[in-house]
């Protein structure tokens, strides 16, 4: 990597919410090439999620066969998000992840996984990050609801992730 601040940008996947991730394809094209023009190292482009009881777009989705549709700006990686409790949710953990993740990195558009965790999912966050690790996959962990939480239970999850060695980690507010 360059010295410096490595930049995420995950319009797109949060933009998602207010259409059901159903973007054209021109628009994703042209926003991906504006975001490299600026010097974005990596886009979250949408999710990778198994949910499928309402219509969405293929961003809720973005499985390979979605994202080989597009040429990528050069030196732009791409990452999506997935939900810990979606893989707690599932009985069979290593059938979900090879659903979500069929190909290793070096087959896939996708190079960074963000593992959006609550303390109480943070198990199968771990869990799940390792086997992306296991198969070449920058992983994130994203706590959320942090403003909710008091310092011991910081404490806890400090002491939980300091074995797994995350790519990054990041913290998303919440709460009421």
């Amino acid at each position: 990597y360059k010295e410096g601040p490595i930049l995420i940008d995950c319009t797109l996947r949060d933009g998602g919410y207010y259409n059901k991730w159903d973007f054209e394809s021109s628009l994703i094209k042209k926003y991906l090439y504006a975001v490299a023009s600026a010097g974005i190292n990596f886009v979250e482009i949408g999710f990778r999620t198994l949910k499928n009881d309402n219509y969405l777009g293929p961003l809720a989705y973005c499985t390979e066969t979605f994202l080989s549709e597009f040429e990528f700006p050069n030196l732009l990686q791409l990452g999506v998000m997935i939900n810990a409790s979606e893989i707690r949710g599932n009985e069979d953990f290593l059938s979900t992840m090879k659903k979500l993740f069929p190909v290793s990195a070096s087959s896939s558009k996708i190079s960074l996984i963000r593992i959006a965790t609550t303390l109480k999912d943070l198990e199968y966050a771990i869990k799940a990050g390792k086997w992306l690790k296991n198969n070449q996959y920058k992983v994130g962990i994203n706590l959320m609801q942090i403003a909710t939480l008091d310092i011991k239970e910081i404490q806890d999850f400090s002491s939980q992730i300091k074995d797994f060695h995350p790519d990054v980690i990041f913290f998303a507010g919440g709460g009421t």
